[in-house]
């Protein structure tokens, strides 16, 4: 039996609605969900460092390091966020902020917490929406040790359909690769 669920956040609601899955399927009052969040750098953060990398001069470093401090403080208070709503529903939560790169973060954590499955969605954000699944998630999906399932949701234009919650989840969402 699934116990733990790693799921990794973007920050777009493509990503968040796989959490709604989960919670209304009911599979999360057995189960454990770990919410991580690979923060990336910007490039611009180091653009001011053209020729040598990493800089020598100290105050650059201190610059950087800053950068990167704040940048992983912020990806903190959005999963607490998260987890606190996931909470509020009863859902037992943990939350880790790891630096990238992405995939490779995702694979760390699942063998960090033991995960016994990886559910992301199929795109992030700032996705091209032709394509069927992002790299992150192919990658994650032919590299895991675990298995995974890539949920593709289908966000709606509007939420007013008077359909059951359960029905409107399920619509939304097209389960789109499992690999075990």
């Amino acid at each position: 039996m699934y116990r733990r669920f790693l799921v990794p956040l973007d920050g777009s609601e493509r990503a968040e609605e796989v959490l709604n899955t989960l919670v209304t399927l009911s599979l999360t009052h057995l189960t454990e969900i770990v919410l991580l969040r690979v923060a990336e750098y910007p490039r611009s953060m180091f653009s001011n460092y053209v020729g040598e990398y990493p800089p020598i001069d100290p105050k650059q470093v201190e610059t950087i390091q800053r950068k990167k401090k704040a940048i992983l403080a912020q990806n903190q208070q959005y999963l607490n966020r998260v987890a606190s709503n996931l909470k509020d529903q009863g859902v037992t939560t943990r939350v880790e902020v790891c630096p990238g790169p992405v995939v490779e973060g995702i694979l760390k954590t699942a063998e960090r917490y033991a995960a016994d499955m990886i559910i992301l969605a199929a795109q992030g954000d700032g996705q091209c929406a032709s394509s069927m699944i992002g790299s992150t998630a192919n990658r994650v999906l032919h590299e895991a040790k675990v298995p995974v399932v890539i949920l593709r949701p289908i966000l709606p234009s509007s939420r007013g359909d008077q359909t059951p919650w359960l029905d409107q989840a399920i619509k939304r969402h097209e389960l789109h690769a499992v690999r075990p």
